[in-house]
């Protein structure tokens, strides 16, 4: 899914947008975000870190959220991720949508390719027997 979040702040109207996009079910994903708006130590994205500059200065307001595009993450056959493709074409082509996004997400690697692969990866070295 690839989603936009729209911050009104209540005082003045103004607002700003955010793309982002996930590929487990949003419900998970605006978990983390509400999470990042309340612990500045976890996961931040530009739309936590206006959100909370708006809290530090006292600024009320509010966040929208909406379904914009759809794709399948990251295939093996293809290797192309239509999610990260889709998000970098709304932050690219529609500024608009993504006031909030830093322009250098559409360089990050994609996040779902690891996951695709049928490499497993070990966080722990293993010693060879007899070492």
């Amino acid at each position: 899914i690839v989603y936009k979040a729209t911050v009104k702040q209540t005082n003045n109207q103004q607002t700003n947008t955010y793309i982002g996009q996930t590929s487990t079910d949003f419900k998970k994903r605006l978990g983390v975000h509400k999470h990042s708006f309340v612990n500045p130590s976890v996961n931040q994205t530009s739309l936590s870190k206006h959100v909370l500059e708006l809290k530090s200065q006292r600024i009320e307001h509010e966040i929208s959220w909406e379904l914009v595009d759809m794709g399948k993450s990251f295939s093996p056959v293809t290797g192309v991720c239509q999610l990260c493709i889709k998000e970098a074409f709304y932050i690219l082509f529609k500024p608009e949508m993504a006031q909030l996004n830093s322009r250098d997400e559409i360089f990050s690697a994609c996040r779902h390719k690891k996951s695709a692969l049928l490499v497993k990866v070990n966080s722990k070295k293993r010693k060879s027997p007899g070492s």
